[in-house]
């Protein structure tokens, strides 16, 4: 995919149309992969109604396929977030949906100078590094985690007018619920504890 995807930032212009391409052709390089692997549903941002891969797998996946797309243009890193559940039998919908206290794993890539893959199965988190030599994810960090005092963190505020009510006060984050300046759709918000 690196390949193609370097043919097409050469020849065509920055914008919205090599972005979109580039979020598609993740999708489908990502619903590839995971046809291999025993998952029956995948809920992803790319696509309006959950897919069936195999019925009757034992897994689900819900996934954003090439986050932060729209860095393209400006040489910052991108990702796939991934969120691995036990498919229900109460099919597709229902399985990409559960609560996040239902997840086996969860996760992220990034893609930049290094590609990073840090991962949860549920007993901590981990990141890993890929080594271009032989394809393989190497640990790097074991145990990772944000420390109990901490004295500023930061928070992307682009969707605060879509956070439950309890999140804004526990991020420190500002309290009214007006939207955000169109002008400035992603934004950050720093906040000292």
């Amino acid at each position: 995919m690196g390949a193609a995807v370097s043919r097409r930032i050469a020849a065509e212009p920055l914008g919205g149309d090599l972005q979109k391409l580039l979020d598609v052709s993740t999708h489908r390089d990502v619903i590839a992969a995971l046809s291999a692997a025993p998952v029956a549903y995948v809920g992803s941002k790319e696509a309006d109604d959950p897919i069936t891969l195999q019925a009757g797998a034992p897994l689900a996946a819900a996934i954003d396929p090439l986050d932060s797309s729209a860095n393209i243009g400006i040489n910052l890193p991108m990702g796939t977030i991934f969120s691995i559940l036990p498919a229900i039998e109460a099919g597709a919908e229902a399985s990409v949906l559960q609560s996040d206290r239902n997840q086996l794993a969860a996760g992220f890539l990034v893609y930049g100078p290094m590609t990073e893959l840090v991962l949860t199965c549920g007993e901590g988190t981990h990141v890993f590094v890929l080594d271009r030599s032989d394809g393989t994810f190497r640990l790097t960090r074991e145990a990772v985690s944000i420390a109990h005092e901490t004295g500023e963190f930061a928070i992307n505020a682009s969707n605060y007018q879509h956070w439950e009510e309890g999140l804004p006060r526990s991020s420190g984050a500002r309290a009214s619920r007006r939207p955000l300046s169109k002008a400035m759709p992603f934004t950050a918000t720093t906040a000292k504890k």
